[in-house]
């Protein structure tokens, strides 16, 4: 028994050694003034969105109903924190050295620079009702639940510009051999690493545990990695904002009590 119980302990050990070379975390205090603004609703805590540049840098939008604060961090420590209009949208998305962000609500566009100071906006690019936007691969993809088919729905493209460029039959804009794969159809997918696609789901097997999993062209699931996700602290509601794939490294937004981590994950560490 005892000789068991070690054996579980090395195993432990050596996995817990090789995550942590994988894994890195930033702490920044949740806070109006000088942390990661928010908002909250009763015990729920909320930010509009989280983006990180190509030099590792984090953005964050959010706020209460009397202002909105568009901040950047590099590690813990505060770059600028530029005040927004109160309704300038959800999500963030960095691309040419421009930050976006939309609200679907008044299918309004907003661009700002890297400054934080506001260039332009495109208002009422779409004059249907909007259920879901995201922002990928320099195309900002709008589910409008208009049906061209009663098994799919029709998802319009836009240039970030907001002009229209196209449909597509699945929220990622992704091959649809992918999305078949009933084992990703229900995943987040977080973008491409090394000519694969990159996904996220929860482990509906083991409790707090979420996994990764790398898929091929042809929607099959060729590396799998599962991993406890108590130390990445409590997820926000919009998983596809909060959990995103840039410079190689997979970042995670959580929080707890008043602090929001930041957690890093190697991606060539996790599928090494």
């Amino acid at each position: 028994m005892k000789n068991a119980l070690l054996t579980t302990l090395l195993i432990s050990f050596n996995v817990a050694a090789s995550l942590s070379q994988a894994i890195k975390q930033t702490h920044i205090p949740l806070d109006n003034t000088s942390g990661i603004p928010f908002s909250k609703q009763q015990r729920d805590v909320f930010v509009d969105g989280f983006e990180i540049d190509k030099f590792g840098n984090y953005y964050f939008l959010g706020g209460n109903t009397i202002s909105t604060w568009l901040v950047k961090f590099n590690g813990t420590k505060s770059i600028y924190r530029k005040k927004q209009g109160v309704n300038i949208g959800q999500k963030l998305y960095i691309h040419n050295d421009k930050v976006y962000t939309f609200n679907y609500l008044r299918n309004t566009l907003s661009v700002s620079g890297m400054d934080g100071e506001q260039i332009s906006t495109y208002k009422k690019i779409t004059p249907q009702r909007i259920n879901s936007f995201r922002f990928i691969d320099s195309t900002l993809i709008v589910d409008n639940n208009d049906k061209v088919d009663i098994s799919l729905t029709n998802y319009q493209l836009y240039t970030l510009t907001g002009q229209k460029n196209g449909i597509t039959f699945n929220a990622y804009n992704i091959p649809e051999d992918i999305v078949k794969n009933k084992d990703i159809r229900n995943s987040v997918y977080l973008g491409k690493w090394n000519g694969k696609y990159l996904f996220w789901t929860v482990d509906d097997k083991r409790l707090d545990f979420e996994k990764y999993f790398l898929v091929n062209n042809k929607g099959a699931i060729e590396k799998t990695k599962s991993l406890n996700s108590k130390p990445f602290g409590h997820g926000f509601e919009d998983y596809e904002e909060f959990k995103k794939l840039r410079n190689g490294v997979i970042y995670i937004f959580g929080y707890k009590g008043k602090g929001g981590i930041i957690t890093q994950l190697s991606v060539t560490e996790m599928f090494k």
